[in-house]
Formats: C-alpha cells, structure tokens, sequence
C-alpha cells in the first residue's frame, strides 16, 4: 500500500491510497480518496479505472480555490477536490504524483511517490 497526504487542517486529513493487488480483477477497487473529520467521505476507483486514468493521464491540479491555503484536483469523474497547497505547492508535481500512485496501483512499483503507508 502507498498513499499520498493530500489535506491537513484543524478539522480535516485527506490522503490518496493506492492498493496494489497483483491479481486484481477489472472491477476490484484499488485506489481510494478518505476525507477523515469535518464533512467525512470517501471514493474509490477500480483497476479498470485506474486503467483509463493512468493511460489517458486524466489527472487535473489547480493550484488555487476558493478555500485559503488550499488547490484542487480532480481524477477523472472526481471533481474539485480540496488539497493543501503548503503540502503541495508545486501543481505539476503533484499531479505527476498523482498518477504515479495510480500507476502504483497497477503495477506495485513506486515511482516518486512521497509517502508509504
């Protein structure tokens, strides 16, 4: 497993997990987002997904919002949500993290991924 910090404030931890399963099946889900604290909620993706996302690199950072001290992502169908930009303030490195998590999570090789789980 790998996962990446992507949210840090008073109420609220967000990461990006990636689950390498070497024999994962189009619709296991092996990357995943958890938002823990205020407003709570989570999504995942499948390796089918994964796929498509990796492929196409249909990964967006912006490095602004409407949240003080906070950019925006989006991964394919999942949209405009919140990361910290004093974790990230480089947008186009993290969107390559980004997808070398998802790349992870097809491959089980770490490529400039910053945290392990």
């Amino acid at each position: 497993m790998s996962s990446i910090l992507v949210l840090k404030n008073s109420t609220q931890e967000a990461k990006l997990i990636a689950e390498y399963n070497e024999n994962a099946q189009s619709q296991d889900q092996v990357f995943f987002y958890k938002l823990e604290g205020q407003n709570a909620t989570q999504w995942s993706m499948s390796y089918e997904e994964c796929q498509v996302v990796y492929a196409q690199r249909d990964v967006d950072v912006t490095p602004n919002s409407s949240h003080s001290g906070c950019g925006v992502f989006t991964i394919a169908r999942y949209s405009n949500w919140l990361y910290t930009l004093s974790l990230h303030p480089d947008a186009e490195s993290f969107n390559e993290e980004i997808i070398n998590l998802i790349g992870f999570a097809l491959t089980g090789e770490k490529s400039a991924v910053s945290e392990t789980a």
